[in-house]
């Protein structure tokens, strides 16, 4: 069983991490964009939650993060590789950022409203929150 859990942290590197993470991302922002109306407390947050300028910067953090982790190998210049990586990384603390917020969010959601649907998503995003937690660790 040991074996088998290094062989396969072996085969997920950081960039492939860093890929799936910005995959998650771009998809959260994506669902939330089509679905306009998911927050609803508390009542007086409800248009910022629900604003599409957010769920737009989750779509563009989503693709960038995805970006920079496709581009870091084939950079040839040093110095433009590591501007890349720590942009990638910047991008990467941005995504747990989120991760938390909507995580907490969704969790006040299940706490004071009868609305229990979010409980799924919120541990899914504290799921990818420590995914991106183990990711900048390794990095």
């Amino acid at each position: 069983m040991k074996k088998a859990i290094q062989r396969l942290k072996s085969k997920l590197n950081v960039r492939n991490c860093e890929l799936l993470i910005g995959l998650f991302i771009l998809g959260k922002g994506l669902w939330l964009y089509h679905d306009s109306h998911y927050f609803i407390y508390p009542p007086q947050f409800q248009s910022i939650e629900n604003s599409r300028y957010i769920d737009l910067g989750l779509i563009l953090l989503g693709a960038l993060l995805m970006i920079t982790a496709f581009l870091v190998p084939y950079m040839r210049s040093t110095k433009r590789k590591i501007q890349l990586i720590i942009v990638s990384k910047v991008f990467l603390v941005l995504a747990g950022v989120v991760c938390m917020v909507l995580a907490l969010l969704q969790i006040t959601h299940g706490i004071f409203t009868p609305f229990y649907r979010m409980g799924h998503s919120a541990w899914g995003d504290l799921i990818i929150f420590g995914f991106v937690y183990l990711t900048a660790s390794d990095a």
